[in-house]
C-alpha cells in the first residue's frame, strides 16, 4: 500500500486511471505531477494475471491511497510465469497480449508526441 498526501483524485475519476495511455495530471502549488498513462494499466493488468486487484482510494485535498495485493498461491500455481533464476525470486511474466505490434506501435508514437525519443 501507498499513500500520498497529495491533491487527490475525483471519484469520478478513478475507473479511468487504468485506461492505457490515459494522461493525468495535476497542480499543487508550482508542482506540477503528470504521466504517459502506460504505470496503473500495466500494474492492474499483471496483479489480476497474479490472481489479485489493484485498488484506489482518494479524498480531494487529503490524500491519495493505492494498494496492491496478489494471491501468492496463484502466483506459484501460474503457468504465465517463468522463474529467471535457481531461487525461483525472479520471474518472466507472460501478459498474454496478442497485439503487441500495435501496442509498441501506439507506445512509440506515443513517446514521440511527448518528446521521448524511441
Amino acid at each position: 500500500m501507498l499513500r500520498d498526501s497529495g491533491v487527490g483524485i475525483k471519484q469520478s475519476k478513478i475507473k479511468k486511471l487504468f485506461r492505457t495511455f490515459n494522461i493525468g495530471s495535476t497542480k499543487k502549488g508550482s508542482n506540477m505531477t503528470s504521466g504517459i498513462g502506460l504505470g496503473l494499466s500495466i500494474t492492474k493488468n499483471l496483479a489480476e494475471v497474479l490472481g489479485g486487484q489493484v485498488m484506489i482510494t482518494s479524498e480531494i485535498g487529503e490524500y491519495t491511497e493505492v494498494t496492491i495485493k496478489i494471491n501468492v498461491e496463484a502466483v506459484q500455481k501460474s503457468k504465465k510465469l517463468t522463474p529467471l533464476n535457481e531461487d525461483n525470486d525472479k520471474f518472466f511474466c507472460n501478459m498474454g497480449y496478442k497485439d503487441t505490434n500495435s501496442s509498441a506501435t501506439k507506445t512509440s508514437n506515443h513517446l514521440q508526441d511527448t518528446n521521448f525519443s524511441t
